[in-house]
């Protein structure tokens, strides 16, 4: 229609049709008049021009008169990035497409077009204006934003909702928290489909007031209303006439609070042929027939793209996913963020080292007195929550990890929580109706009875509740008391503990400056490092065993017991990262303390005698072992008794000693020695019996008797799978072990089947990273190298190094083995240099951890000298 009001308002008449086509007429009748009056046809170029039923039609009779263009009868004007096929590709065009500004537009329109007859006043509908192609309708648009980015995927999906339903009326909602960007998805949507419409209209929903207030400006300019005379009846009544009679508005209604406010404003669902948009806080949009999107934080890719464009920095993907990973993708935050970069000519580390400072302070610089604060935004909807428990539950969520805050656990059954919270927990329907109330405004999201907040939400939140110290208290007493009582020993146990951690650690991370009991703060301390302990993370259970530790001595003095307990934990953290040296010299703290404070012949001082002979055990100094041992034992036969526990503990762990001396009748006589007390105490089906049977099936293992061992193995299997189940760590060390022999005896397809058994459970229960699921790892690559395929064992082999490097590290006992593995591949393969190169990284390890005699160093010096032959 802007061509023709152009050219009609130059001297020129035209027929189109929804000017002259009569209501109720023949569409093809008047095409077929039209054609024979028109002297030319303009073909607009639009992609859905071309895709017309009619298109061809409409122009044939003019081609078949003017077949090489002589006389100019059709006149293509392209306005989309189209490009014409067939007949029509020969022919010349005036390219509009691209161009913005109507008069720039019009200028080229009028010098392209041949002159026509007379001027006729164009006839448009009443009140409507007629928009340029690619220019903007009639709107009160706020300005676009020029550092939009992405939201791709949604912006099309609404487009394609509006365009599905054209001809009827549609209202689709856009919501989600407080600074996730709708209202900036919602303007650049007009913006970029701006040439689908005639009119767009935006209104500030906030309130009754605000939607007046716009709504009246509209009356105002497209229904000539009189203001001073305007009501709100009256107002509502001029739009709904004008949507009546007119075709192609887009109305967005802004940040608006629910339907029930809104809806008597809105356009009625009758003849009129245009869409709503709706951006609000509140999630639940569906249940009023609107269509309605919920709007995430920003990908990754779209944070980084936004921060480079924004800030103009480029090639810092790394510090920019950094960003972003603080700021938590959330649109506003990133655009505060990068506005204080670009002001101030700062990097992004140099931002992430202040905002590891200063918070959420950092995000409310430099703003001017009409942006909005992520704080104020958010205490907005705060403010508004009308259930004091749901403010509460919301306060409570804070101080937790921003994810799988599960119902269940952390929440229902807290003896800790306050008033009124505590007693609406209590009741399901109460419980689910605060939910609701704090979805209302997007403040939280649930999934699977976990509840799930904005990390930086969480910030702001704290920020604000800075001096509410009984939320934070709350948490405490009760993530502490979940911890305490947390079992590793099962799959369901190992991962509640998983889900658990990163909740004790946000809590732990809250509680600086609190009246806390130091006590109840070092067992928080000491169950966060045995968590990490258990879960292969070693630097940061040392870590957070050393805060414990520091506790220790503060409170209870550096030669306390309980200080020399604190030694001992984390002396089984180095021990467990093959760090051997340092975890005697822990442990032989703590046996300072407990031979001058408990005596020589204390239980715990025994203790510490079997913790040191288990290191010297380890670093393959078997006497030394053996020495220490005999030490723990005799303190336990003679205080304990020679039937305890602890005592055939002991038995066990000489047992070891002869075994690896190759000294197998006499390691069989210490296994049965233990054997009979776990039998005669705990039965013939405890887990630490089934511990002997497995020790026991290692012996005839070793020995070759591999009926035997297999008879032994699957005594143990029996209990573990009973006691255990067929998915816990336990039960999948004997299917390693079983594994093994199979592999003894040759049966390589039966040993990869048993190994694999074992490394299901592993993955699934321990992790890809762990050290056991190494082990197998590096299991299955010893039987391919058996076979002979060599690159399976190489593809093995550098599986398993790659965990133990990550987690043990590169200096670890277990690592070097993994180096000698890889070492005689490249050695069978015949790449000796590559060989030797590997062998000499594992002898380095082996010389420095485990000593110059240790088998395995003699092993690998062995391997060297051989190498070639």
């Amino acid at each position: 229609m802007w061509i023709a009001e152009t050219l009609e308002n130059n001297d020129y008449s035209t027929i189109i049709q929804a000017w002259d086509f009569k209501v109720g007429g023949s569409f093809v009748n008047d095409m077929n008049e039209a054609i024979k009056i028109c002297k030319k046809v303009i073909l607009v170029l639009s992609e859905k021009y071309l895709k017309s039923d009619y298109c061809i039609a409409e122009w044939q009779n003019f081609f078949v008169d003017d077949p090489i263009g002589k006389n100019t009868l059709i006149i293509p004007i392209r306005i989309d990035d189209v490009k014409p096929e067939g007949l029509l590709k020969a022919r010349t065009y005036i390219d509009l497409c691209g161009i913005t500004e109507a008069a720039e537009a019009a200028k080229i329109l009028l010098e392209k077009v041949v002159n026509g007859s007379a001027k006729r006043k164009s006839r448009g509908f009443p009140g409507a204006v007629i928009s340029f192609p690619g220019g903007l309708p009639f709107n009160n648009l706020p300005n676009r934003n020029i550092y939009f980015t992405g939201r791709e995927k949604l912006l099309k999906s609404i487009e394609s909702a509006f365009k599905q339903k054209k001809g009827a009326f549609l209202t689709q909602a856009i919501s989600g928290l407080g600074g996730i960007g709708k209202t900036q998805i919602a303007i650049e949507y007009a913006y970029r489909y701006a040439g689908q419409y005639n009119c767009i209209w935006f209104i500030n929903a906030e309130s009754k007031e605000t939607l007046f207030s716009d709504l009246l400006k509209f009356a105002e300019n497209r229904c000539g209303a009189d203001l001073e005379e305007a009501t709100p009846d009256s107002v509502i009544e001029a739009v709904w006439t004008w949507t009546d009679g007119n075709s192609g508005w887009l109305f967005i209604f802004d940040n608006a609070e629910d339907y029930s406010m809104i809806v008597k404003y809105l356009p009625k669902n009758n003849a009129g042929q245009g869409n709503v948009l709706i951006t609000s806080r509140n999630e639940f949009w569906d249940k009023t027939g609107s269509r309605a999107f919920k709007v995430d934080i920003y990908s990754e890719e779209e944070a980084v793209q936004f921060l480079h464009n924004r800030t103009g920095i480029e090639n810092d993907d790394e510090k920019a996913k950094a960003m972003n990973k603080i700021l938590g993708g959330l649109p506003l935050a990133l655009e505060h963020a990068a506005a204080y970069i670009a002001e101030n000519e700062i990097t992004f580390a140099k931002y992430i080292e202040m905002f590891n400072k200063y918070k959420i302070r950092l995000l409310e610089q430099g703003l001017t007195k009409d942006e909005a604060s992520i704080t104020s935004t958010w205490q907005a909807s705060i403010d508004k929550i009308g259930i004091e428990a749901a403010r509460q539950l919301l306060y409570i969520c804070s101080y937790y990890a921003p994810e799988k805050i599960h119902l269940d656990t952390l929440i229902l059954g807290d003896e800790y929580l306050m008033q009124p919270l505590k007693n609406v927990v209590a009741d399901e329907l109460e419980l689910n109706g605060i939910i609701h109330e704090l979805r209302l405004y997007s403040l939280i999201s649930i999934s699977d009875r976990n509840l799930n907040i904005l990390r930086l939400l969480q910030e702001s939140v704290r920020h604000n509740a800075k001096h509410c110290t009984e939320y934070i208290e709350c948490c405490f007493n009760h993530i502490n008391k979940l911890m305490k009582g947390n079992n590793y020993g099962d799959k369901e146990g190992r991962d509640a503990a998983r889900l658990l951690l990163p909740h004790a650690l946000s809590v732990f991370n809250n509680v600086e400056g609190l009246d806390l009991q130091l006590d109840d703060i070092h067992t928080l301390c000491y169950n966060i490092a045995y968590s990490f302990s258990e879960f292969a993370m070693y630097t940061e259970s040392v870590q957070f065993y050393n805060k414990a530790l520091s506790i220790r001595e503060k409170v209870l003095g550096a030669e306390h017991p309980y200080t020399a307990t604190a030694y001992n934990n984390i002396a089984r953290v180095y021990y467990s990262q093959g760090d051997y040296p340092k975890a005697l010299e822990l442990y032989k703290k703590a046996l300072a303390i407990r031979e001058k404070v408990l005596g020589a012949e204390h239980p715990d001082t025994a203790t510490t005698y079997n913790n040191i002979a288990v290191v010297y055990y380890s670093q393959g100094d078997y006497p030394k072992a053996s020495e220490w041992y005999n030490k723990a034992l005799a303190i336990r036969e003679e205080v304990l008794g020679a039937e305890h526990l602890d005592t055939a503990a002991t038995y066990n762990n000489i047992a070891g000693v002869y075994y690896r001396h190759g000294d197998y009748p006499k390691a069989l006589e210490w296994y049965k020695k233990a054997l009979s007390i776990r039998e005669k105490v705990l039965g013939a089906e405890h887990l630490d019996t089934a511990a002997i049977y497995n020790n026991i099936a290692v012996v005839y293992d070793s020995q070759g008797d591999y009926p035997k061992a297999l008879e032994w193995y699957n005594k143990a299997l029996a209990i573990s799978e009973k006691v255990l189940g067929a998915e816990h760590p336990a039960t999948a060390d004997i299917y390693n072990n079983i594994a093994v022999v199979y592999y003894r005896q040759g049966d390589y397809p039966k040993a990869l089947e048993w190994y694999k058994k074992a490394l299901a459970i592993r993955e699934k229960v321990l992790g890809a990273e762990h050290p056991d699921t190494a082990a197998t790892y590096n299991n299955i690559a010893v039987v391919y190298y058996s076979q002979g395929d060599y690159p399976k064992a190489l593809e093995w082999d550098k599986k398993a190094l790659a965990i133990r490097e990550k987690v043990l590290g590169a200096e670890h006992p277990d690592t070097a083995t993994t180096y000698n593995n890889i070492a005689g591949v490249y050695s069978r393969q015949g790449d000796y240099p590559k060989a030797l190169e590997w062998y000499n990284k594992a002898l380095t390890i082996y010389e420095w951890k485990l000593g110059s005699e240790h088998p395995n160093t003699q092993m690998v010096k062995k391997n060297i000298q051989t190498l070639g032959q």
